[in-house]
C-alpha cells in the first residue's frame, strides 16, 4: 500500500512539475512568498467581473494573470497583476469603480496557502474572511502530507463541502484539541 501511494504522489509530482501553474506572489512577514491559491479568480467568478481581454490562459499559467499580494498588518492587498509574459495589466481595468494604488481583496474568503520562502520551510495557512486574515496555521510538510494521507485514507474525515485546504485546518485543529486532551 506504501509502494502504491508513493507511486501515485512520484505521478502527481511529475505531473505538475510538467503542468505546473505559477503562483501567485505574496509578502507576508516581509517575505516574498508563493500562493498556491488565487484570490483573483473569486473576484472573476463572481457574477459581473469579466476579466479583462488582457488576462488570457497560457502555458505554466492556465488562469492567465500573475498576481502580487500583500498582507498588511491583518489585510490582504492585491498590488499588481501581470499577464503571463509580464506585461502590466492595470488595475482600473479589472476595478473600474476602485481608483486605490492597492486593491484590498473584500471578495476573497477562503484559505490562502503560502509557501516558502525556502525549501524546508512551514506550510503558512491564512483563514481570510473578506480580505481580512482571521487566523494563521504554521504546519511542517510532515504535518501537512500526514493529514493529506489521513483524510484521502478515511471518508469519515473528509466533508466533500469543503476545499481539501479547510479540511486539513479541521483536521489539524482536532488533532491538536486532543493532544492537549491527552
Amino acid at each position: 500500500m506504501l509502494v502504491l501511494v508513493l507511486l501515485c504522489l512520484l505521478f502527481w509530482v511529475s505531473l505538475n512539475a510538467a503542468l505546473m501553474e505559477r503562483p501567485d506572489i505574496v509578502f507576508y512577514e516581509k517575505k516574498k512568498r508563493s500562493s498556491m491559491t488565487y484570490p483573483l479568480e473569486d473576484y472573476f467568478k463572481r457574477e459581473g467581473n469579466p476579466a479583462p481581454s488582457e488576462i488570457r490562459a497560457a502555458e505554466a499559467c492556465l488562469r492567465g494573470h500573475i498576481a502580487t499580494w500583500e498582507v498588511v498588518g491583518d489585510v490582504l492587498y492585491l498590488k499588481n497583476v501581470k499577464s503571463p509574459d509580464g506585461k502590466k495589466i492595470v488595475l482600473r481595468k479589472i476595478f473600474p469603480n476602485n481608483s486605490e494604488k492597492n486593491i484590498k481583496a473584500f471578495w476573497f474568503s477562503d484559505i490562502l496557502f503560502l509557501l516558502g520562502p525556502h525549501v524546508g520551510d512551514h506550510y503558512i495557512f491564512l483563514d481570510i474572511k473578506k480580505g481580512v486574515v482571521q487566523k494563521e496555521y504554521r504546519l511542517s510538510g510532515e504535518e501537512f502530507f500526514n493529514i493529506v494521507d489521513e483524510i484521502s485514507n478515511n471518508k469519515e474525515l473528509r466533508n466533500p463541502r469543503m476545499s481539501l485546504l479547510r479540511n486539513v485546518l479541521v483536521r489539524y485543529q482536532d488533532r491538536k484539541k486532543h493532544r492537549k486532551s491527552v
